[in-house]
């Protein structure tokens, strides 16, 4: 009896009797650091975006992207309408996915207008940087962040040494977010056709 009673001591003490590892109760995760006007260049979703946008601009230096242009500078301005079209531009990788959009156009005071659109390989907006040119004048530059889900998350104006922040962000309205089709189609078909004696027929 002795022999049995150790015998199951030893066996509860060697199965049930040890302490149970303990787990590590799960770290809370780090709140998200807040994009400031001090720290907005260093930010991970800036740096991230920032990323993207050189390595675009990488593949197009090297002619790993297909760019197609359509100018029409060469028309006449009476023919090309009040606020005329300089050119469009697309960039698509090996399946035909659109990486970066560009229009130029003309606006008020014959301001030259470009923006161009930087697409993830996911097809979703995330970059849109915009320039105002205007003789005699500093150029203006936009940089506006997206998220995957479109959501503007950050903006920044400069204008010579000038910076303001979050006026897009506040008026997100102002991206245009076009499918990858969309954007296929809006290229194919954009085009100024001139008519004898009457203005030009954009499209």
């Amino acid at each position: 009896m002795r022999v049995r009673a150790l015998y199951i001591i030893l066996t509860c003490t060697i199965l049930g009797g040890l302490p149970a590892p303990s787990r590590a109760a799960p770290a809370n995760p780090a709140p998200e650091q807040e994009i400031t006007e001090s720290n907005w260049e260093q930010h991970p979703k800036v740096v991230e975006i920032r990323k993207l946008y050189n390595d675009i601009q990488s593949r197009l230096e090297s002619k790993k992207l297909k760019y197609q242009e359509k100018s029409f500078t060469k028309l006449p301005r009476s023919c090309r309408g009040m606020y005329p079209l300089d050119y469009i531009g697309i960039a698509t990788d090996g399946t035909g996915r659109v990486r970066m959009h560009v229009v130029a156009q003309r606006i008020s005071h014959d301001d030259l207008l470009t923006t161009r659109n930087y697409y993830d390989e996911g097809g979703h907006l995330r970059f849109v940087y915009r320039t105002n040119e205007s003789p005699g004048f500093a150029t203006i530059k936009n940089r506006v962040y997206l998220t995957e889900q479109g959501t503007v998350f950050w903006d920044v104006e400069a204008e010579g040494k000038k910076l303001t922040f979050g006026k897009i962000t506040k008026a997100p309205s102002e991206i245009d977010d076009l499918t990858n089709a969309d954007l296929l189609e809006e290229y194919r078909r954009r085009e100024v056709k001139c008519k004898k004696g009457a203005g030009a027929v954009q499209r």
